[in-house]
């Protein structure tokens, strides 16, 4: 008669051919002792028998009906102990709760489903009802990698492999206060799920090695980018090509050196910025669109010795002015037609591109002798309460904020992101740059946000999947597009100004699409909040993305509060201009001046700027809601500013592109948006063109002047 084998033999023998087949890694530090229930996310088959190894303790799973019917898998179902689940019977929850209440480690996959998305799905109320129940502390892991083997459903959307290797990351533990209302206790998993996702992929290595990862993850010659003429590059040429452009910039620039870029986006300019990146020099990415004198102030304000341009760029951009004033304070020019490979150097960039990482290395290896500069990527405010301040940002800041917007949104290798906003903003370089890139998704970089009439048409041709904007700019592409033009666009992501509801109206009606309206701030990296399908509540700017701890400070007359911030993408510093090159911290709460109010849920609603609030007969009236309930009544952009006034105090001045706008219609507005009479504009100022910055947001600087007196 045969014996039968051991289980723990059994349960080693999964542990070693796991660990020799898919080099599994992680669950360090797991808590023993106490009611324990743990919750993973679910991308392939492997997971269960993942956790069912490497876990200290012999788990209890809970296993949906359907997948416990299955053939092939009722055998392995008989290898360890399984409870079925069905959320249509939420009495078989019990058995589960009455084991984890007699000790037993119970794991439960609270989308309930395999992913199909690659993402994280629909979260269901067993493991809320389990751990409020129980009292138990909920353990999240995260399994990161399996979704690239061939055990999963998502062949099309990722690059699949046979033998990825899969990491197991541990976070804390978390409990469900029992005072909690049962309506947050699914949200409250959902959030430990996306905070185990961000935990897991935020790397502590620089930029560009993260490039390298992200290649070879997602394979060299997958086509990455592509500009408007057509024409793409591959994963390995972008490496070949910056590694390339990095070694003729270390020859031309100090190491360490902050190296100014002033290139529109497309892949010329983001290769120059990946070049620097290889070399490591800081690249700080000037905004062009600023007047000579702002514009010469960033470069004082950052101690930028070199700019990165291109002859063709200045004369069609028309920006001698601007190269004149770099001249003028001594600073050199690079000009990216002088770096094309002629004699030895067409020797050398081809040898370089056999093997750009191996060459990274060497340059990797001086940062790290050198003590790790942390400075990754230098930005600029746009100086509408004064100069421009130079925003640092770290490589930590940078891929913090990547790994946070992966953990919110479904990236793939079936999406095609279009982006035409430029990338010396935050929301362009990191949003519509880094993170796709990085996440192995074709890249469309178009070079300017303004021809209304032919982006449309593009992101038509390109079938893209996801678009970065803002308000401004929705607008306008909404008034210029064909009815079909977005018919494959499943993510439209909206920032850096307040999307107005007329804006969304617009889409909603007109295309069928849902803007996911998010905020930040150059200074956070920038993405602070964003509403997604999972997450999402219309008005709102959605909920704090994982890793941000925030408070509020009162302020009064208004029924929110001044919003601080802290997290791993909050930046470096400043350079101020009084103070050029001197690392300026802010403490580790930075203060964003925006004053917001944050609902049960966790949903952000922003009431405005601490300095866009007008004190009128002495109420306190926020810009920005007067700005969002006229937008309803105008066919154009809008903006409100404040000035002096001999009797109240102040006057609001409505300024719009919209020439059949009355006084009456803004009244009328104001009122049906719950405002009271002292927030109608008495005057209305008709604006043709409209001032708008480089990012997309109006000018207040200039329309402030054009009101009477000068930003406060």
């Amino acid at each position: 008669m045969k014996r039968p084998i051991p289980e723990s033999l059994l349960y080693a023998f999964t542990r070693f051919l796991l660990r020799l087949v898919f080099r599994v890694r992680g669950l360090e530090h797991y808590p023993t002792g106490g009611r324990r229930l743990v919750i993973a996310n679910h991308t392939s088959w492997l997971d269960a028998a993942l956790l069912a190894a490497f876990l200290p303790d012999r788990p209890v799973f809970a296993v949906h009906t359907q997948i416990a019917r299955l053939r092939w898998v009722r055998p392995f179902l008989r290898l360890v102990t399984a409870y079925p689940i069905d959320p249509t019977q939420p009495m078989l929850l019990k058995r589960l709760c009455a084991c984890v209440e007699e000790g037993f480690v119970v794991v439960i996959f609270p989308e309930g489903r395999l992913s199909t998305t690659g993402g994280l799905m629909k979260v269901y109320d067993g493991a809320g009802f389990i751990a409020h129940r129980t009292g138990a502390a909920i353990v999240p892991v995260h399994i990161d990698g399996a979704h690239l083997s061939v055990f999963t459903r998502l062949a099309h959307k990722y690059r699949r492999r046979c033998f990825p290797r899969i990491t197991l990351t541990l976070s804390p533990p978390a409990s469900i206060a029992e005072s909690m209302p049962r309506d947050e206790w699914t949200p409250f998993v959902y959030r430990l799920l996306s905070e185990s996702a961000f935990s897991a992929q935020n790397p502590a290595h620089s930029v560009y090695r993260e490039l390298i990862v992200a290649s070879r993850r997602h394979g060299g010659g997958r086509l990455i980018w592509e500009g408007p003429d057509g024409q793409g590059l591959t994963y390995a040429q972008i490496l070949g090509r910056s590694a390339y452009l990095g070694a003729r910039f270390a020859r031309v620039t100090e190491p360490g050196s902050i190296v100014g870029v002033m290139m529109p986006t497309g892949p010329q300019g983001a290769l120059a910025f990946w070049g620097l990146q290889f070399s490591h020099r800081v690249p700080a990415w000037l905004n062009f669109t600023m007047g000579v004198s702002a514009f010469a102030s960033t470069v004082r304000t950052a101690v930028v010795r070199s700019v990165v341009t291109s002859r063709s760029f200045v004369g069609a951009a028309h920006l001698e002015g601007h190269v004149a004033a770099l001249l003028g304070m001594g600073v050199a020019l690079v000009y990216l037609e002088d770096m094309r490979p002629r004699g030895r150097w067409k020797l050398r960039a081809a040898w370089m591109r056999l093997n750009p990482a191996a060459r990274y290395a060497r340059h990797e290896a001086r940062w790290i002798g050198a003590g790790r500069d942390r400075r990754g990527a230098i930005l600029f405010t746009s100086g509408s309460s004064g100069l421009p301040k130079a925003v640092v940002l770290s490589h930590a800041n940078l891929l913090a904020n990547v790994a946070q917007l992966r953990a919110r949104i479904d990236f793939a290798h079936s999406d095609c992101v279009f982006n035409a906003l430029p990338l010396f903003h935050a929301f362009g370089l990191t949003g519509g740059m880094l993170t796709p890139l990085l996440s192995g998704v074709r890249t469309v970089l178009y070079p300017t946000p303004l021809h209304y009439g032919l982006i449309p048409e593009f992101i038509y041709s390109a079938t893209a999947t996801i678009f970065f904007a803002t308000n401004s700019f929705l607008n306008g592409y909404a008034r210029k597009a064909h009815a079909y033009d977005f018919f494959a666009l499943r993510y439209v992501f909206a920032g850096a100004e307040k999307l107005q509801p007329a804006t969304q109206k617009l889409w909603s009606e007109r295309f069928g699409i849902r803007i996911f309206e998010g905020y930040g701030t150059t200074e956070a990296s920038p993405a602070l909040t964003m509403n997604t399908p999972l997450c999402y509540k219309p008005g709102t700017v959605g909920q704090f993305i994982p890793g941000i701890d925030y408070r509020l400070e009162p302020v009064p007359g208004t029924s929110g509060g001044r919003l601080f911030f802290r997290g791993p993408n909050r930046m470096m510093g400043y350079y101020l201009a009084d103070r050029p090159g001197v690392l300026a911290e802010t403490g580790d709460w930075y203060d964003t001046g925006d004053i917001v109010s944050v609902d049960g849920q966790g949903y952000v609603s922003i009431l405005g700027r601490a300095t866009r609030f007008a004190k009128i007969a002495g109420e306190m009236i926020s810009l920005a809601a007067v700005e969002e309930a006229v937008s309803g009544a105008c066919s154009g952009a809008v903006a409100v500013v404040s000035r002096p006034h001999p009797l109240k105090g102040e006057e609001l001045v409505l300024f719009t592109a919209d020439a059949a706008l009355t006084t009456g219609a803004v009244r009328e507005t104001v009122r049906a948006g719950g405002l009271s009479d002292l927030s109608a504009p008495r005057q209305i100022r008709l604006c043709s063109p409209f001032p708008l910055l480089g990012s997309g947001k109006p000018d207040l600087v200039a329309l402030q002047k054009m009101a009477g007196h000068a930003v406060a």
